[in-house]
């Protein structure tokens, strides 16, 4: 299975869900998933060990980059979008076709994002923010 395949089922829920609440709601929390497994997979791919928490916004924001700092807040908005719909079964917002849909297109404007992300020479500068990033936690007791 890969990333992309949680982005298609997004956006096929959030097409449909006019008014089924559980699509809506479905498409909003696929599309987190999509993204988040997009971000482990670059992370991992500039040899950047992730667990399997739900901070990996926290290197992101730690390359101190333009980039890196947009897609943090992309992933950290699909974030809490996903914890709405999933836990707040009487927030009413999640279940609106409009809310699905803009967490689909955050979830592929994240990935167009990682994409440019891998390209020199901004590969480079990511990286050495994440190498920043790693020797600041080494330190910490």
């Amino acid at each position: 299975m890969r990333p992309d395949d949680f982005l298609v089922q997004a956006g096929r829920l959030a097409a449909q869900s006019r008014n089924d609440a559980a699509d809506a709601r479905t498409a909003i929390s696929r599309a987190y998933y999509g993204a988040y497994h997009l971000v482990r997979e670059f992370l991992i791919g500039l040899n950047f060990a992730v667990g399997k928490d739900h901070d990996l916004h926290k290197p992101l924001l730690a390359t101190r980059h333009a980039s890196g700092i947009k897609a943090a807040r992309f992933l950290s908005q699909l974030y809490e979008s996903r914890r709405r719909a999933d836990y707040e079964l009487t927030n009413a917002e999640c279940e609106r076709q409009e809310v699905a849909q803009v967490s689909v297109e955050y979830a592929d404007r994240l990935k167009a994002l990682l994409l440019q992300m891998q390209a020199e020479p901004l590969r480079s500068e990511i990286v050495a923010g994440l190498e920043a990033y790693k020797q600041l936690l080494n330190r910490l007791p």
